[in-house]
């Protein structure tokens, strides 16, 4: 499902929350396996951009979710990767928000259906 500012999906949030956790271990192993492979040089950093849009105003509720990843994840996250953090989980603060906003019906159907797995049969 395509990821439109006006419909944001449960499961597109859930994932993009997924991912943001799964981050700092991603971007620790992809660093390691760089340095390995150079013979311990360290890769260069990619151009900064020539302009930078408008930051968004950053909720309060950005500073908390940082503080704990930086208090899980601090001593594998570079300075550069804990200060890019606040864009990303601004957004889904936003997004997390939208989806509050969104009144559901008890006919309203889940996105997904559970099967208790039954053990017992043969």
């Amino acid at each position: 499902m395509d990821a439109s500012p006006s419909l944001i999906s449960r499961r597109w949030f859930l994932r993009a929350l997924a991912l943001i956790t799964a981050l700092p271990a991603f971007s620790s192993a992809r660093n390691a396996s760089a340095q390995t492979s150079s013979g311990g040089a360290k890769p260069t950093p990619p151009p900064a951009a020539a302009a930078a849009p408008a930051a968004p105003e950053i909720s309060p509720d950005v500073e908390h979710l940082k503080a704990i990843l930086l208090r899980r994840y601090g001593k594998v996250l570079t300075p550069e990767q804990a200060a890019s953090m606040a864009p990303e989980l601004n957004r889904v603060v936003a997004v997390g928000e939208r989806l509050r906003k969104v009144m559901l019906t008890n006919a309203d159907e889940p996105d997904f259906v559970f099967y208790a797995a039954n053990k017992g049969a043969k």
